[in-house]
């Protein structure tokens, strides 16, 4: 296969991108499959109780400015890019991230806001972001709004159900 300066910049951006993110270079290999035979999905470097005390300083803070609900999410994932060209595999890259967001209800609108700067000071700016953006929504506020019952998650943990994982399939698989 020959490279174009055109496949070469593509290529190279995408690595570049690739290493801001935090890429493992060590997933880097002549072979195209290899990395994503060993490579696992993205696991966040935070603990649970800094976890849980990011959540808390979401919650507290929108509380605070006049949510009458606010929940938070907090979200790790893995992507994985892969390039076929000439039906060949020229591009292959694996990135994780990490980020939260904060749902809010207040006096019948909600608000929403997210960031990828997951800290417990970041979680209460973003939470009052999220108040304040629910005020800017005028249509929730026409109308009274009760929220159906919900169960309770006692841990404060939820994982999507998974039924078919696609880190176990080799891309040829998939």
């Amino acid at each position: 296969m020959t490279w174009s300066r055109r496949d070469f910049l593509r290529t190279g951006s995408a690595f570049a991108a690739a290493g801001i993110v935090g890429f493992d270079a060590g997933l880097l290999s002549a072979d195209p499959w290899e990395a994503a035979r060993r490579y696992r999905p993205f696991r966040p470097l935070l603990q649970d109780p800094d976890v849980r005390a990011i959540a808390e300083a979401a919650l507290e803070a929108a509380n605070a400015a006049g949510a009458r609900y606010a929940d938070v999410r907090i979200a790790s994932g893995t992507n994985r890019r892969t390039i076929v060209l000439d039906r060949q595999v020229s591009t292959q890259a694996v990135m994780g991230q990490f980020n939260f967001g904060v749902r809010v209800l207040v006096d019948g609108a909600w608000g929403f806001a997210s960031s990828t700067i997951v800290t417990e000071e970041e979680a209460a700016r973003v939470a009052q972001l999220a108040v304040r953006q629910s005020s800017a929504n005028p249509w929730g506020k026409t109308r009274t709004l009760e929220l159906a019952p919900a169960p309770v998650v006692p841990d404060g943990q939820w994982e999507t159900p998974i039924d078919l994982d696609p880190w176990n399939y080799t891309i040829q698989d998939q």
